[in-house]
C-alpha cells in the first residue's frame, strides 16, 4: 500500500513538472518587446544629423530642443567620413540657425543630441542639420587625459600655495574682522550719502557738455600760435 502510494505521489510530481514546463514555455518573455521609455520615439517628424564622430550614443538615446526631450535617435550609420543620425521627433520647429552637439549630463552619463536654436527666422530646410552645424564629443580618454595633467602637473598644488600666500598676508583673524567691520561701516555711510556724489557728477556733465562744442575754439587756443599770443601778452 506503501509502495503504491510512493508511485502515485512521483506521478503527480511528473506531470506538476511537465504543466510547469508548458506553462513557462507559452509565456516565454522576448526582452526586446519590452517597453522601454529610453528607447520612446517622437510622433513621426524625421531629422537628419552628421557628426564626425559619435563615440558610443547607442539608438534610443534622447534628444532635446533648447533643454527640453523633443524625441530619440532611431539609426546611427556609419559613413565615410561622418557619421549619419536619424531622430524621431515631435511635431516642433526647428529653426535654419539651428546647431547640434553630443552631451553627457555626467562624465559617465548616458550621451544624447542636443539642439539649439533661435527659433526665429526660416525653418530648417531637408530635414537634415549638415557636419558644419554639429559638434562631436571629444573622446572620454582625452577628458581624463586633461583631468590627469590637471592633477598631476601640480596645479592643485599651486592653488595651495596660493592660499597659504595669502593666509599668510592677512593679518590675525581678530584684525581681519576689524578691518572689515570698519570697511562695512564706511561703505555704509557712503552709500546714504550719495547726494553730493550725484551733484559733482551732474556738475561734470554740464561742464563736459558746455566745452564739447568749443572743443575747436579751446584747442585753436593751446595750439602754437595761441601759445605764442598768450606769451606775448
Amino acid at each position: 500500500m506503501m509502495m503504491r502510494q510512493g508511485r502515485i505521489g512521483r506521478i503527480w510530481g511528473v506531470l506538476v513538472a511537465a504543466a510547469m514546463v508548458v506553462g513557462f514555455g507559452g509565456c516565454s518573455l522576448n526582452p526586446s518587446e519590452m517597453a522601454s521609455s529610453v528607447r520612446s520615439s517622437g510622433s513621426g517628424k524625421t531629422l537628419k544629423l552628421q557628426f564626425a564622430n559619435t563615440l558610443n550614443m547607442p539608438e534610443g538615446a534622447d534628444v532635446t530642443l533648447n533643454g527640453l526631450r523633443v524625441g530619440s535617435v532611431k539609426d546611427v550609420v556609419l559613413r565615410r567620413g561622418y557619421v549619419d543620425v536619424t531622430a524621431t521627433l515631435d511635431d516642433v520647429r526647428i529653426s535654419a540657425d539651428a546647431t547640434a552637439s553630443i552631451r553627457q549630463s555626467t562624465v559617465l552619463g548616458d550621451p544624447y543630441v542636443s539642439i539649439r536654436a533661435s527659433g526665429t527666422g526660416p525653418s530648417l530646410t531637408g530635414g537634415t542639420i549638415p557636419l558644419s552645424g554639429t559638434i562631436s564629443p571629444p573622446a572620454l580618454e582625452d577628458t581624463l587625459v586633461v583631468l590627469a595633467n590637471f592633477v598631476n602637473a601640480g596645479s592643485i598644488q599651486d592653488m595651495q600655495e596660493v592660499i597659504r600666500s595669502v593666509n599668510a598676508a592677512l593679518p590675525e583673524i581678530k584684525q581681519t574682522q576689524r578691518v572689515a567691520n570698519i570697511a562695512a561701516v564706511d561703505l555704509k555711510s557712503l552709500a546714504k550719502d550719495t547726494t553730493r556724489i550725484d551733484t559733482m557728477i551732474e556738475g561734470l556733465d554740464k561742464t563736459s557738455r558746455t566745452i564739447i562744442p568749443r572743443l575747436p575754439k579751446i584747442e585753436k587756443m593751446f595750439n602754437p600760435d595761441g601759445m605764442h599770443y598768450w606769451d606775448q601778452t
